[in-house]
């Protein structure tokens, strides 16, 4: 068979309007598949997301509720917490991240110590654009661990300053914690973050200051045993003190029991006595007793047997 140029020429333009249609078509069902995949976003209970239009447009107004949302494919979503949440700064490894992330702060008496911290927290619905502009869109754990954590520590250290060691991780404890507390739900509260509580977890101090705070708590409970001991002997004294008195006011009222029986006794012998003596000067004659006055009839009372 003879060459034909027009013929091999004819082909490769034919094989070459396939191929680019071909590939033309897979382009466009790879941005339909993957652009319907991701115009799907699932925000998670307590949270609702911000949106974000990366072709223009900025930050937009609307927020997304919880639950499944679809948000066009050029538009991103950060998830910000309206619930409770847990920021734990702390060296666990069973709560928060497994980094230490516990704060350090210093006393009044020249000691610093370490000490775990929790703060609970949520972010204001209303000044959430404020809130990702402000942190430019990073999410809330990057906030938790960076931002907040820094000032955390810093309004912490401020006022443990004005307190010993020993008030912190003593009886003054409460007291620190309600200070900490009101300067971190002030300074975070122009952040849009609001503050639900906040306070120390474990506090670690340093040897000397424990065996310090084991010396404190053993006076505290030897002065409390001489208290406990002292009271029990004064109410041991008392109840003494009580018994003789009852045994005394017995023995008083027997005593008067004893003198009024021996009084009775008295009059009743003196009587036995007065009427012997009667018997012995009576001289057997019954008395004669006179009826009816000065006119009446005299009775002669003895009688002969």
């Amino acid at each position: 068979m003879p060459f034909d140029p027009n013929a091999v020429r004819n082909a490769k333009r034919g094989l070459g309007f396939f191929t680019v249609g071909k590939f033309a078509l897979l382009v466009v069902l790879l941005v339909v598949f993957f652009g319907g995949c991701s115009t799907f976003h699932k925000i998670g209970p307590g949270h609702v997301g911000i949106i974000y239009n990366n072709f223009g447009g900025g930050l937009e107004d609307r927020t997304l509720n919880q639950g499944g949302n679809w948000v066009a494919p050029w538009k991103s979503i950060t998830e910000y917490p309206i619930s409770t949440e847990i920021a734990y700064f702390n060296a666990s490894a069973t709560e928060g991240r497994k980094s230490d992330d516990s704060i350090t702060i210093g006393t009044k008496d020249g000691k610093t110590m370490k000490v775990d911290m929790q703060i609970a927290y949520h972010m204001s619905q209303e000044k959430l654009p404020h809130v990702f502009n402000k942190f430019k869109g990073a999410e809330n754990r990057s906030i938790e661990y960076g931002y907040m954590r820094q000032n955390v520590q810093r309004l912490a250290n401020d006022i443990s300053s004005q307190y010993s060691m020993l008030d912190i991780v003593g009886e003054k404890k409460a007291e620190f914690n309600s200070k900490v507390y009101a300067a971190c739900e002030k300074f975070f509260d122009e952040d849009g973050i609001i503050i639900e509580q906040a306070g120390l977890g474990k506090v670690e101090p340093d040897e000397a200051t424990k065996q310090a705070i084991q010396a404190v708590a053993n006076a505290q409970y030897a002065q409390k045993q001489a208290d406990y001991e002292k009271l029990a002997a004064t109410a041991n004294a008392q109840t003494v003190i009580e018994k003789a008195k009852g045994e005394a006011k017995a023995k008083e009222i027997n005593a008067d029991a004893e003198a009024y029986r021996m009084q009775k006794l008295a009059q009743a012998t003196d009587d036995r006595i007065v009427n012997l003596e009667w018997v012995k000067k009576w001289d057997g004659k019954l008395p004669v007793t006179i009826l009816g006055g000065s006119q009446g009839m005299m009775l002669n009372m003895n009688m002969q047997k």
